[in-house]
């Protein structure tokens, strides 16, 4: 393609192809260049437009996403490609009838469209339609044959919906995928089950795994402040020349926001990092902040683990752990006389448990098991803050910021 633009910089097609390149890396400010040239050249080329449209969606403009998708239709009104995207940016814009509209057109040409049938049951769980909604995203999990991004839709679509009707499709879910581990988690945690004690490895490692590319876009929508909280108590705690010596843990670091986030102001020459997931740890690395990556699951990191940290932080890694017997206790092994153990944890106000499961798929803490299991482990807290941890729509997500230290 590239030998063609030499030649003749106007050639629709080469510069399509060159776009695609593009967008196949994920370089979406490039490959919309080369899109754009090719509707310039050729105004109609539906490749061209398509494309273009798909990329304004990737970018998250929306407006431009429809626009195109609209262009792209007018010359050819089947073209499925162009009308999941109208259909899905007009589920961004609110456009909700149009965007019914086409994803039941793309039903009438092909039926077996599982993205389809998913997107539909967005639609309408967002038209308050719940009895439609749970209808289509079942149906895009049986068309899927359980694949686990379907599990983890349909999960979120029945949290969200949480209605009478839920309580019927859980139980339907689990009967016939109840050996998947996502369905186990999600399903166990709609019903609030008290017998689960933490998330399953290959859960926490599967859900975490699909949601890498996305996690950091997603957590800046939920005005997430976790990472902020633990820095402002590492920094209250520590003057900058102490802290770039001292070894630390960031346990359960995900993509690296804490480790970014304290970076910024001092680098750090012993900070590790572990977290269950190589996609996020793949993201973590990308910080360059982090002298060592680990994966494994935490429990299990701290039964083998002889490294001795001077500090362990943790931001809201331990909400997939309900029972934190095993984890308080090997933060207790693994640090240096005083060292000081710094966490977030979703705050348990709903009832006396030491933990509870939330519909979320997330376990929450009483504040008095926090300090008991603490204390029990041979710290001294210094500080235990309530404090807004995110938001889930206009709902506060409330959770305690908690300093301890290990006694001498």
């Amino acid at each position: 393609a590239q030998k063609c633009l030499k030649k003749n910089s106007k050639i629709s097609a080469a510069l399509v192809i060159s776009g695609n390149v593009y967008f196949q890396n994920h370089q979406f400010e490039e490959s919309l260049k080369y899109y754009l040239q090719a509707i310039e050249s050729d105004s109609q080329n539906q490749s061209a437009l398509t494309n273009t449209a798909n990329v304004y969606y990737e970018l998250k403009n929306y407006e431009q996403s429809y626009h195109f998708a609209k262009l792209a239709l007018n010359i050819q009104s089947t073209q499925k490609t162009a009308l999941s995207i109208l259909g899905n940016s007009c589920l961004e814009l609110e456009k909700y009838d149009e965007g019914k509209a086409a994803f039941l057109k793309i039903l009438q040409m092909d039926s077996n469209d599982i993205w389809s049938y998913n997107s539909l049951s967005r639609i309408y769980q967002k038209t308050q339609d719940n009895e439609r909604a749970l209808a289509y995203g079942w149906k895009a999990v049986e068309l899927s044959n359980g694949a686990s991004d379907q599990h983890l839709n349909f999960g979120y679509l029945l949290y969200e919906i949480n209605s009478d009707l839920t309580i019927k499709y859980t139980q339907q879910w689990l009967d016939k995928y109840g050996s998947n581990c996502i369905v186990q988690h999600m399903a166990n945690a709609l019903i609030h089950n008290d017998k689960i004690t933490r998330a399953k490895i290959d859960y926490v490692q599967e859900i975490f795994d699909a949601f890498a590319d996305d996690f950091e876009a997603v957590l800046a929508g939920l005005e997430y402040r976790a990472p902020q909280l633990i820095e402002q108590e590492i920094f209250r705690l520590y003057e900058a020349k102490k802290l770039a010596h001292l070894k630390i843990l960031d346990m359960g670091c995900g993509t690296g926001l804490c480790g970014k986030i304290i970076a910024q102001k001092k680098s750090l020459k012993k900070l590790y990092g572990i977290d269950i997931s190589e996609k996020m740890l793949a993201k973590a690395a990308l910080k360059k902040c982090y002298k060592k990556l680990i994966q494994a699951d935490i429990e299990n990191y701290f039964e083998n683990n002889k490294d001795v940290f001077d500090l362990i932080i943790s931001a809201d890694a331990l909400t997939y752990f309900g029972e934190l017997k095993k984890i308080i206790s090997g933060c207790a092994k693994s640090l240096s006389k005083e060292g000081r153990l710094i966490i977030t944890v979703s705050a348990n106000l709903i009832n006396d448990s030491d933990y509870y499961l939330h519909a979320s798929g997330r376990f929450l803490h009483h504040q008095n098991y926090i300090k008991k299991e603490l204390e029990k482990n041979g710290f001294f807290i210094e500080k235990i803050s309530q404090e807004i941890l995110r938001y889930e729509g206009e709902n506060k997500v409330l959770g305690y910021v908690v300093t301890a230290q290990k006694k001498a």
